[in-house]
């Protein structure tokens, strides 16, 4: 499934999260953003964080919802586990793990939904 988001989103670059729900195993975000094989249409989705082994968010995220300039995400096939950072270092043409991340989620597995597409008024 995360192959399939990242092929749609991509980096999730100039998108943002509307709503952070914290649960005991999972952690759901509602980001807004283009898909890229959609001809960068906007729309609304549910990432659904699964098996949460940690996580770092920073209150005020939950207060102030973040704009996304991008996301990292780092597979880790040895030990089937999933990086999340959605405040990765940004070196313009490519994203680094920022080990100071004030939002970073690691996990076993993350789903989606398809919510709805987003029409500015």
């Amino acid at each position: 499934m995360i192959k399939e988001i990242i092929e749609k989103y991509g980096v999730f670059w100039d998108s943002w999260v509307s709503e952070i729900l914290i649960l005991d195993d999972e952690i759901h975000l509602l980001v807004t953003c283009p898909n890229i094989l959609n001809n960068d249409k906007y729309e609304t989705i549910k990432l659904i964080c699964k098996k949460i082994e940690s996580f770092t968010i920073n209150k005020k995220h939950l207060k102030v919802m973040p704009r996304l300039s991008g996301a990292l995400f780092i597979i880790n096939e040895m030990n089937d586990s999933i990086i999340m950072d959605l405040e990765p270092l940004d070196y313009y043409d490519y994203f680094k793990e920022d080990p100071n991340s004030t939002f970073k989620i690691k996990c076993k597995k993350i789903d989606y939904k398809f919510i709805e597409e987003y029409i500015d008024n």
